[in-house]
């Protein structure tokens, strides 16, 4: 096994102190309503920026009829990203969104 440059090991260890600021959290995302573009929906969301803030895997999950709910994970550093902040900033999009959920959080 080769041995670990000064690089390398600043690289991990950053890696890991970040690790422990780290929560993962999942949110739902209700459309406006059934005529709204789940793709520019998720858009959107994905166009807020914040330090610490890293968006994840989503996904379109139907609820009713035609209309589908966003579920979707984002990796926040919880000392620079609170959820609340960013749950304010996804329901903050009055033209696509109905409401916004806290599906889970995971301390990583």
């Amino acid at each position: 096994m080769a041995e670990m440059t000064d690089v390398d090991k600043k690289a991990t260890a950053e890696h890991l102190a970040f690790l422990k600021k780290a929560k993962r959290v999942s949110f739902e995302v209700k459309p406006l309503d059934d005529e709204t573009d789940m793709a520019d929906l998720e858009k959107q969301v994905r166009a807020i920026e914040m330090p610490g803030l890293l968006w994840g895997d989503a996904q379109l999950v139907p609820v009713a009829f035609s209309i589908k709910k966003l579920q979707i994970a984002a990796i926040i550093d919880k000392d620079l990203v609170s959820t609340g902040v960013l749950e304010e900033a996804i329901s903050g999009l009055e033209d696509v969104v109905q409401s916004v959920n806290v599906i889970d959080l995971i301390c990583l």
